[in-house]
């Protein structure tokens, strides 16, 4: 009766936007860190595309709704972007409105890091300065990497990929000063033949020309290795790379240097595509789910669980040798993006591209692909395999739908029930066995 008074009064969007505060415990002003389960689970519940991104100049800490003529929509609230705490939140309100990128960061800087400026465009809080997100980013890391006022040689191996043909000599003669100041350039080997067929005959050239030619020779051979006097080199190469050296001032190697960094940054913070930048922020798809960008469904034909009946469909039902009976249900295939996990009930939130499935995988599943495992000891300690249960990872799973969960079994079609999907858009890659 109440709900179905606040509906006639008001619009129902109030409504739903209460309903959805309370079922992701982010209420009003409270600044808490909400439960992303339960925040994708009541949003899943929601007509899509119902919630929207958050707004820098429009949210506030929790859910608002807006209408707006025959639009109606919930605001996403600043708390609910991941990364994003008190502090900043409390800094966006404050000084409010923004007229622009450059106007945000001016007047946010000091709170307001490369990471966590990366995670509001991400989120699509800043989609009022530009509602395509991939340029705003674009935008924004150009920004912040200035090019520096000159190049020295220490750059050159970050660079070396773009450097000009003309100075490939004097790269590789750099880049060979690591082997010569730690004796480790092999008789037998690449950079060994290339010191004896290309710079043995330069430095020769070079030293006789001298007015007082060293005495004795400046490279030996021993216990396989060359052994090279390193002052004699460096002298020469000192010499020998005047014209790379020059180039390096220059502003097409000043450009070239900021372009590898901005590069870097984006390898480092921007892999994958709106989509997922929006998970990434968010723990849900304010669009389209990040498969449904995907090559995916050309590879493997999945269902939308919303549309799975409730109820299993029987397909027949067997009897085991002692005696006991037992159904086989129809399978299907399922696929989607993993918001939490139950160690307790090995069970995992999927969040698929029409709602969420509760995915019972089982103790031994749940085991197998939910280990990390490590190799060496100490330093040399690295991951060899990484756990398929974080938050973020995408899974394909087989098996049938029992209600709201969705329970494993094989398809006679598969090799195995679960399969993760690893890339993004049309470079998504199946990895069937862990």
């Amino acid at each position: 009766m109440v709900e179905m008074n606040i509906c006639k009064r008001f619009d129902p969007v109030y409504w739903q936007t209460a309903v959805l505060s309370v079922n992701a415990k982010t209420y009003g002003d409270e600044l808490s860190n909400p439960d992303y389960n339960k925040l994708a689970t009541a949003i899943g519940q929601l007509p899509k595309g119902l919630v929207t991104y958050p707004d820098i100049n429009d949210s506030e800490v929790g859910f608002v709704p807006q209408i707006n003529g025959q639009s109606k929509h919930i605001l996403l609230g600043l708390n609910a972007i991941s990364g994003i705490g008190e502090q900043e939140i409390n800094e966006i309100i404050e000084k409010r409105p923004y007229t622009s990128l450059d106007d945000f960061m001016n007047r946010s800087s000091d709170v307001f890091s490369t990471k966590k400026m990366i995670l509001l465009i991400k989120s699509g809080a800043l989609n009022c300065f530009d509602e395509n997100r991939r340029k705003l980013m674009i935008n924004y890391i150009s920004k912040i990497v200035e090019p520096k006022k000159k190049l020295t040689t220490v750059q050159i191996k970050k660079i070396g990929n773009y450097i000009p043909k003309e100075f490939e000599n004097q790269k590789n003669a750099y880049l060979m000063k690591d082997y010569v100041k730690n004796n480790k350039t092999l008789y037998d080997s690449p950079i060994g033949r290339w010191f004896l067929n290309v710079v043995k005959p330069l430095i020769s050239h070079y030293e006789n020309e001298l007015r007082n030619k060293p005495e004795g020779d400046f490279w030996s051979i021993e216990y396989g290795k060359i052994i090279i006097d390193s002052k004699r080199y460096n002298k020469w190469f000192n010499e020998y790379s005047k014209p790379l050296k020059d180039w390096l001032k220059t502003d097409e190697a000043i450009n070239i240097e900021r372009k590898v960094r901005c590069s870097e940054i984006w390898k480092k913070e921007c892999q994958g595509n709106p989509e997922h930048w929006a998970f990434e922020a968010l723990n849900f798809y304010p669009e389209k789910h990040e498969l449904e960008v995907s090559n995916l469904w050309s590879q493997l034909p999945y269902k939308s669980f919303n549309d799975l009946s409730p109820e299993p469909k029987l397909v027949k039902t067997v009897r085991s040798k002692n005696g006991r009976e037992f159904n086989i249900y129809h399978t299907y295939i399922i696929a989607g993006t993993i918001v939490a996990k139950n160690n307790v009930k090995s069970t995992i939130s999927l969040l698929t591209p029409d709602g969420l499935a509760i995915v019972s995988l089982g103790r031994n599943t749940y085991s197998k692909i939910g280990k990390k495992e490590m190799m060496g000891k100490g330093k040399n300690r690295k991951c060899i395999s990484d756990s398929w249960l974080e938050r973020g990872e995408m899974l394909v799973v087989t098996g049938y739908r029992q209600q709201d969960s969705f329970r494993l079994r094989k398809d006679s079609n598969m090799s195995t029930t679960v399969m993760l999907a690893k890339g993004f858009g049309d470079n998504i890659v199946l990895q069937f066995e862990k």
